[in-house]
C-alpha cells in the first residue's frame, strides 16, 4: 500500500514526465495538445504543490516554441487563473474552487516565459497579453471599489498589479525601444501608466517602503522603452483626465500587505 508521500512522488514524476513528452515530441501531431488537455483537466483538482508544478510545466511547454494553438491556450489559462485569484480576494464566497493558491506560480511562470521566449512576433504578442492582463486586474479592482467603497481600498488590488511589473520589465528589457506602434498597444501602455500613477508605482516614495523597490525600478525600465512616453501627448494631462473619470483615486491607496 502506498503512503501519501509515495503517491505524491508518483504524481510529481508523472507530471514532469508529461511535460518532457510534450516538449520532446512537440513536432509529433497532437502530442503536445493531448498533454495540455490532460493537465488542464487536473489543475485545480490536485494538491497545491502539484498545481504549481503543472503551471511550471505549462510554462516550459510555451518556452519550447510549441504550436500556436497550444501557446494561446496556455496563456489564456494563465490569464484566467490570475483574474480568478484576484476576484476571489474581493469575494465573501468560499474560495476553495478558485486558483488563488497558484497565483504566485503563474506570475513566476510568466516571468520565465518573458525571459526565455524567442522571436519578435511572439515577444510582441506576449507584451500585449501582459498589458491586457495588467489593465484587466486594474478594472477588477475598480469594480470592487465601486461595489463596496466603504470596505475595499483600491490599494488592495495594487498587489495583484504590482507582481506583474517585473514580468513586463523582463520582457521589455529584451525588446528594442518602441516608436510607432499600433493604436491598440499605444492605448494599453496609456492605461498601464495611468494605473501605475494612481497606485503610486511611479512615485519616489515607492523606494521608501510603500511598495517593493523592484516594482518602482520595473516601472522605470518599462518607461524607458514605452512608446507612450515618446509621443507628444502629455502623460500629466492623461493623469488629470483619470482623476475626474476613474473610481480609483490616489487618495484611496494606502500601504497594505502585498503578499
Amino acid at each position: 500500500m502506498q503512503t501519501d508521500d509515495e503517491s505524491l512522488l508518483v504524481l510529481t514524476n508523472s507530471i514532469v514526465m508529461l511535460g518532457h513528452v510534450a516538449i520532446s515530441l512537440k513536432d509529433t501531431h497532437k502530442t503536445t495538445a493531448s498533454v495540455l488537455h490532460f493537465l488542464q483537466q487536473r489543475v485545480g483538482k490536485m494538491p497545491p504543490v502539484l498545481d504549481c508544478l503543472i503551471v511550471d510545466q505549462l510554462a516550459c511547454i510555451v518556452i519550447s516554441q510549441c504550436e500556436t494553438t497550444v501557446y494561446e491556450e496556455i496563456l489564456k489559462m494563465f490569464s484566467i487563473f490570475t483574474i480568478d485569484a484576484s476576484s476571489s480576494f474581493y469575494s465573501n464566497a468560499p474560495t476553495q474552487n478558485t486558483f488563488r493558491h497558484i497565483s504566485g506560480a503563474v506570475v513566476n511562470a510568466l516571468g520565465n516565459i518573458a525571459t526565455h521566449i524567442k522571436g519578435e512576433e511572439l515577444m510582441n504578442d506576449l507584451l500585449v497579453r501582459l498589458l491586457e492582463l495588467f489593465v484587466q486586474l486594474g478594472l477588477e479592482g475598480k469594480r470592487a471599489a465601486e461595489k463596496s467603497p466603504a470596505t475595499i481600498k483600491a490599494s488592495a488590488s495594487a498587489g495583484n498589479l504590482g507582481t506583474l511589473l517585473p514580468v513586463i520589465a523582463l520582457l521589455m528589457r529584451r525588446m528594442p525601444q518602441m516608436g510607432n506602434v499600433k493604436p491598440r498597444l499605444h492605448k494599453l501602455f496609456r492605461d498601464f501608466f495611468l494605473y501605475c500613477i494612481v497606485f503610486g508605482f511611479t512615485s519616489a516614495e515607492s523606494k521608501n517602503g510603500l511598495w517593493p523597490v523592484e516594482w518602482y525600478e520595473s516601472v522605470r525600465e518599462i518607461a524607458s522603452k514605452s512608446p507612450l512616453l515618446l509621443c507628444k501627448t502629455s502623460l500629466r494631462s492623461e493623469f488629470r483626465e483619470l482623476q475626474y473619470t476613474s473610481a480609483l483615486r490616489s487618495d484611496a491607496v494606502s500601504p497594505v500587505s502585498y503578499t
